[in-house]
Parts: C-alpha cells; structure tokens; sequence
C-alpha cells in the first residue's frame, strides 16, 4: 500500500473514508494499492488521479509503516508528492487541508498515525 505525504501551504492533505470497511469514516493519507507490474509511484499517480482527479509527481520515500490490524497487515510505503490543481473527493467521505501540529487530533487509521507522528516531530 502506498500513502501519499502532500504539503500545500504548511498544511497536508487527508482524506476522511467512507463509511463501512476497514477505518470506515476515520482519515488517511490519500493513496491504495499497488497492482501488479506498478512501481509505487506508478501505482501512487493513478490512486491520486483516480481517488482526487489530480496529476502527481511523487518525490522521495519516507520510513515505511507495519501495521497489524485485527483483520489484515499493511506495509503502508508513504512518499512524499506533489499535486497539480486541486483534489476532489471522488472515493472518499471528504478531504481536508491539516496544519502540521492538528494532525494528531485527527481520527487516523491506525497506520497513519506513524506518518503523522513523523510529520509532526
């Protein structure tokens, strides 16, 4: 799983999921699943174009997160991106612009909090 870390303005982007499935109504990074023969950036853009209809450049890779939830495992492989225009919530409840230090306040998928943390240190 890829997650996308993109700063506007001192502020990051988040998503809220829908709700129903995994962290249903609670709020991630924007990003998903690498299908095969993708390159996390490849599969990083097309998640980003089709869940917010935005083109991206994905820079550099930050520490990836393990996380156990009760149902699954996730690797979650975050990177940092740039966007061009602006995000629409195609695939989730809403999104949200986040100042640095109010990320923690949020109501994270637990294997977004590692990001968030880092972020914030």
């Amino acid at each position: 799983m890829t997650a996308a870390i993109v700063e506007r303005d001192g502020r990051y982007l988040v998503a809220r999921r829908r709700p129903g499935g995994p962290c249903g109504l609670r709020w991630e990074f924007p990003g998903g699943k690498v299908e095969p023969g993708e390159s996390d950036a490849e599969a990083l853009s097309r998640e980003l174009r089709e869940e917010l209809g935005v083109a991206a450049e994905v820079g550099p890779p930050e520490p990836v997160v393990h996380h156990a939830y009760p149902e699954f495992d996730v690797e979650l492989r975050p990177y940092r991106v740039t966007i061009a225009g602006d995000p629409v919530a195609l695939d989730h409840a809403e999104l949200a612009w986040v100042a640095r230090g109010d990320l923690l306040s949020l109501n994270l998928c637990d294997a977004d909090v590692p990001i968030a943390r880092a972020l914030t240190d």
